[in-house]
């Protein structure tokens, strides 16, 4: 469903031109005859399917259904380019994300299989590769693989990575990690937390806990509180997103596995009902396969513009 042109990264638009195909096809048949009832019934279930949302869904068929009333237009570029235009709309009070303060604070959360760990190390690689001093805190201490995990990528990566003993209170892991990079001058500590269901109370206020702390110690932190949602889950996405933010305002999401879905419709779910923007998409398992969130790339791939 998505294949970011504008970029020209060349793994993207390889592992992501197969699904953005299906899609496409769909609107491509569904728009290429006359706009019967049929087809806007065809074009609404595709939106559905995608993971629009019901209310979004039924605003873009009253727009296609309003243009082919008043015969504006019924060509399929030109309704595109409507349809571009009023979704470009959802992201209007969008800005970058701008590290703003140093030592800068990332708790990163999700359940496990979202791709939360490796997503904590491609962040610090993408932001290593700007030239700034990172830190990685590895306060899931329940989980033994998380820690190896963690360990791989910051070998491979070459970053310091701040542990404790298996099972300790990870909220003392990220306490001494927030010591540590005030201590040595690191511009972005990004800290781990375990993997939990949103359902499990006494595991989310530990990660209130955990937010707590770390204020302590860097006043103002955590500076950016991301939740990384799996995008294959569609509207289950939307609800764990709920669920984090009401234990942990939630500052932005990390949307993963966005090269193996036609779900992703579900961004524009949270951005409307939650209003949290979308700061990184996962588009693989490599260490490069994460980009920053561009909503005019976004909305333009949809439609392979």
């Amino acid at each position: 469903m998505f294949n970011f042109l504008k970029k020209n990264i060349a793994s993207f638009k390889g592992s992501v031109q197969k699904k953005a195909s299906v899609f496409y096809q769909k609107l491509e048949s569904i728009f290429k005859g006359p706009l019967t009832e049929d087809a806007l019934e065809n074009f609404e279930e595709v939106l559905i399917q995608a993971n629009f949302g019901t209310k979004l869904t039924c605003e873009l068929v009253e727009i296609v259904r309003k243009a082919a009333k008043e015969h504006k237009t019924t060509d399929k570029e030109s309704l595109f380019i409507l349809l571009k235009n009023y979704l470009i709309k959802e992201f209007a009070l969008y800005t970058p994300l701008i590290l703003q303060s140093k030592p800068s604070v990332f708790l990163i959360l999700g359940v496990n299989g979202s791709g939360k760990t490796t997503t904590t190390a491609k962040l610090a690689s993408f932001y290593k590769n700007k030239g700034l001093r990172v830190m990685i805190a590895a306060a899931d201490t329940f989980r033994a693989a998380a820690l190896e995990q963690l360990a791989h990528w910051c070998t491979l990566i070459d970053l310091p990575l701040i542990t404790g003993p298996s099972r300790c209170d990870p909220a003392s892991v990220a306490f001494d990690a927030s010591s540590k990079a005030l201590n040595e001058n690191t511009d972005l500590l990004l800290i781990d937390t375990a993997g939990r269901l949103e359902s499990k109370i006494d595991l989310m206020q530990e990660m209130e806990k955990i937010a707590r702390v770390i204020a302590k110690k860097i006043p103002g932190s955590p500076h950016q509180t991301l939740l990384v949602i799996d995008a294959t889950l569609g509207q289950n996405a939307l609800e764990q997103a709920k669920a984090f933010h009401k234990y942990c305002p939630l500052t932005g999401l990390v949307v993963t596995k966005i090269d193996s879905s036609s779900r992703a419709g579900v961004i524009f779910s949270i951005q409307r009902e939650l209003n949290i923007p979308v700061r990184f998409l996962g588009t693989g398992e490599g260490e490069k396969d994460l980009i920053p969130f561009n909503p005019q790339d976004f909305v333009d791939s949809i439609f392979l513009y």
